[in-house]
């Protein structure tokens, strides 16, 4: 069996968003890897603790939000990573 670290690690939306203060932010990972990769997410290269699976919600976004948000994608095989990057208009 070929076994491949995960690649082509998508983040959207990409390469940023921007919402207004309040609303909220869903973003979406997919990558390719055998075995299947696991996700984990990270907010400004700090782990977002608790926080695993392709997708990543954000409610009530607020100034504190705003930052680059990497999607992990790992496997047995290795690790791969990208990110998208999350605005916030403040009031």
């Amino acid at each position: 069996m070929y076994l491949d670290k995960p690649t082509l690690v998508t983040v959207s939306p990409y390469p940023e968003v921007t919402k207004e203060e309040n609303e909220s932010v869903t973003l979406n990972c997919q990558a390719d890897g055998v075995p299947p990769p696991s996700y984990s997410w990270e907010f400004n290269n700090q782990v977002i603790t608790g926080e695993v699976g392709r997708n990543l919600l954000r409610n009530n976004l607020q100034k504190s939000n705003i930052g680059n948000y990497s999607c992990v994608a790992t496997n047995e095989i290795g690790v791969t990573k990208n990110y998208t990057k999350v605005l916030v208009k403040c009031k």
